[in-house]
């Protein structure tokens, strides 16, 4: 059976710990008291887990999720000790994880807790060490939706290919012709759309390296001017990040120097993703209206739990 928590023989080397903590609220239908439960990991190896009953009735999921949240503190406090005595200090914080925003807040914020002294104790034990400053924290509260992230700087270029050559398919087709002329330049009409599978590479020569592909749609959405809605997946498929995407959507005004768009999602290690990017036109021909875009992108992804 495919259920349950499961113990893996792991090469990996990482002290890291992190905590899974989870409640329902007046789940047992005689008493109505919550049941909470965690679990821990060192590294990608279970090493602790709980689930059991609240020893008393919470009068809001916030609160029976606060008290899980308490529980997997006072273990992951427990555990700091116990590797340290054992010569294997936890150097980097230890994020918690918790799927209630209002429990999130109610360590950040002292303010709340006027308003709920009834589990005061639960209250000032889990701020003291989520908000210590002078040390690294033992432990990091966070919620699920606002785990833990990093940001990755991506250097690449995008060769958009209208007119065919010897060696360059055509990677940009359009697929809908508007009517109206654009006064800088009647050739291309308010409403005209490509689709694309532009290729990526490493350099700004279409025989470098290749990192992927930029696969999506660009439309001519202004009327006076060479402005695009430009939304786009750029999908990796070599080097460290192979098999995840990044979602772009904005606008393109062709003739600024450098452009703004920006990230609105991702798939793999960029699951969740936010940022920007920077392109920034490098050679454009303008009889074929091929161009090459040099393109920075500053995302931001959460940090990947154990799988």
């Amino acid at each position: 059976m495919g259920y349950g928590l499961m113990l893996h023989a792991s090469p990996s080397t990482s002290t890291d710990l992190v905590a899974y903590s989870d409640a329902d609220w007046a789940g047992c239908p005689d008493t109505r008291r919550s049941t909470s439960g965690y679990c821990v990991y060192l590294g990608s190896s279970l090493v602790s887990w709980s689930s059991k009953r609240q020893p008393t009735v919470s009068r809001s999921s916030a609160e029976a999720k606060y008290r899980a949240v308490a529980n997997a503190v006072a273990e992951c406090t427990w555990l700091h000790q116990l590797l340290s005595k054992l010569s294997c200090p936890v150097d980097k914080a230890t994020v918690v994880f918790c799927d209630n925003v209002s429990a999130v807040y109610l360590s950040a914020n002292p303010v709340h807790h006027r308003r709920t002294k009834h589990i005061e104790l639960d209250i000032h034990f889990v701020p003291p060490t989520s908000l210590s400053l002078p040390v690294p924290p033992p432990v990091l509260l966070v919620g699920a939706a606002a785990a833990r992230k990093t940001t990755t700087h991506l250097n690449f270029y995008l060769h958009d290919i209208v007119t065919a050559g010897p060696s360059s398919p055509t990677t940009a087709v359009r697929v809908a012709r508007g009517v109206t002329p654009l006064p800088v330049d009647p050739t291309k009409r308010f409403g005209d759309m490509y689709v694309i599978d532009d290729p990526l590479t490493e350099g700004p020569d279409a025989a470098s390296p290749a990192v992927g592909t930029a696969q999506g749609f660009y439309i001519l959405a202004s009327r006076t001017d060479i402005a695009l809605l430009f939304t786009v997946n750029l999908v990796f498929t070599a080097g460290p990040h192979n098999g995840s995407t990044i979602a772009v959507h904005g606008r393109d005004a062709v003739f600024d120097p450098v452009r703004e768009l920006p990230v609105v999602g991702g798939t793999g290690v960029f699951r969740g993703a936010t940022g920007y990017g920077l392109f920034q036109t490098y050679s454009a021909d303008n009889a074929t209206f091929n161009a090459v875009l040099q393109v920075d992108m500053y995302v931001s992804a959460r940090v990947g739990a154990p799988h």
